[in-house]
């Protein structure tokens, strides 16, 4: 039995490994057996539970067994659009909320739930050690003193990192190998060519920098002009709820090829919906213009 107090019932389940077999038999011949296994086996570290959450709901449908997730933040009203949850979610923690919804699919969960912000002090505790220590990060945070705190652990354990932004109708997936050759000083070297966020007075600046850092060459022209349009009609650039899960399933599926096939090198992967199939850009003819205004020195 398995009492969920959150829900205040308790459930008559299977035992542990026939509910895996069971709950992962569709999987079958698309993953084989030995992968599986695998997957079931490695431990999945997220880090930020917007995007993020739908990474970890998508890997534990896919038969994840061992995740470690943390966000800091509460649910707000704007993350209903992106986020599975409820009215009723709102002014919950988001790590306490996806951890109840992943404990739902899978009781057995060996599941670390942390509202603890990613920093210094918190970053070996979130990523764990010993047989618990993470495979792999999937970082889906914000904030750029996280970001280089995550890399930071990833070069130091050598262990993989990547990390999915939502681009309009694409994904844009960045993969950084440390567990093979990549160098953290790629990462340093993109982040002070797009300037400091803490020069950034309005949300439109800081919404610049970032979307610098990120390259404005790969994102969507409809969210560049998104972008410029932060602070005057827009209060934070657009994120879509069918995006941040098809960015998720990009995710869950790097991890596999990551991990168990070891077939994907550091790069950038864009995964692009209206270019695969063959949908116009309604802006095109406005992109180089959009560009250039967000390389500029100055906020016009």
């Amino acid at each position: 039995y398995c009492y969920f107090s959150w829900r205040r019932i308790c459930v008559h389940i299977l035992e542990e490994d026939l509910l895996y077999i069971l709950r992962t038999a569709r999987n079958h011949n698309v993953i084989g057996k030995d992968e599986q296994k695998c997957f079931g086996e490695i431990v999945i570290a997220i880090a930020g539970l917007s995007v993020g959450s739908s990474a970890a709901r998508i890997a534990v449908l896919l038969g994840a067994r061992r995740l470690r997730i943390a966000d800091k933040d509460y649910i707000g009203p704007s993350n209903l659009n992106r986020m599975l949850c409820g009215v009723q979610d709102i002014g919950r923690l988001k790590a306490e909320t996806v951890a109840e919804s992943l404990y739902e699919t899978d009781p057995y969960l060996d599941l670390f739930a942390s509202s603890l912000a990613i920093n210094n002090e918190t970053i070996d505790q979130f990523l764990g050690d010993h047989g618990a220590a993470a495979d792999i990060i999937i970082d889906e945070v914000d904030d750029l003193d996280a970001k280089i705190t995550l890399r930071k652990a990833a070069a130091k354990r050598g262990i993989p990192l990547l990390s999915a932004v939502d681009n309009g109708d694409s994904v844009l997936v960045d993969i950084e190998r440390y567990d093979r050759d990549y160098d953290i000083d790629l990462f340093f070297k993109k982040l002070e060519a797009s300037g400091t966020l803490s020069s950034a007075k309005t949300a439109r600046e800081k919404a610049v920098i970032i979307t610098r850092f990120i390259g404005p060459e790969d994102l969507e022209t409809g969210v560049l002009k998104s972008i410029l349009d932060v602070g005057e009609i827009l209060y934070s650039w657009p994120q879509l709820g069918a995006t941040a899960v098809l960015a998720a399933s990009a995710i869950v599926y790097c991890i596999r090829h990551i991990i168990i096939r070891d077939v994907l090198e550091s790069g950038r992967y864009v995964v692009s919906l209206p270019s695969s199939m063959h949908v116009q850009d309604p802006l095109l003819a406005l992109r180089p213009d959009f560009i250039k205004v967000l390389y500029e020195k100055k906020d016009s």
